[in-house]
């Protein structure tokens, strides 16, 4: 169970948007990392930006190292994490995401979907 502090906390660290994709969407797209389980509230706030950061880098590592690099120049400097995802899943992930969040964006990638 998670307390009404604990909510708070989340949506004051994530934004009640992706709080509320989270609750709603997000377990039908990706199981979830098992380990996640016993994080607290603030590491599971703190791993957001990591594993977003982790995802789209592994995401785009399937398309070439030029690639990886023109877009790690473009995301934030964060501290470089394995993502638990291959890249065809990390990508498959993204786009399953950006569907649910925001389909007119997604269906900029008519090529890729």
């Amino acid at each position: 169970a998670i307390a009404g502090d604990e909510v708070r906390a989340l949506m004051a660290a994530l934004g009640a948007d992706l709080l509320d994709f989270t609750r709603r969407g997000a377990a039908a797209l990706h199981g979830g990392i098992a380990d996640s389980a016993n994080w607290s509230v603030s590491e599971t706030a703190a791993a957001v930006d990591t594993l977003g950061h982790g995802a789209m880098v592994a995401a785009f590592s399937g398309a070439g190292p030029e690639l990886t690099l023109r877009a790690q120049l473009k995301l934030p400097d964060l501290p470089a994490a394995d993502f638990p995802l291959p890249p065809a899943e990390a990508l498959s992930l993204g786009l399953s995401i950006l569907k649910n969040t925001d389909p007119l964006w997604h269906s900029s990638f008519p090529a890729i979907r």
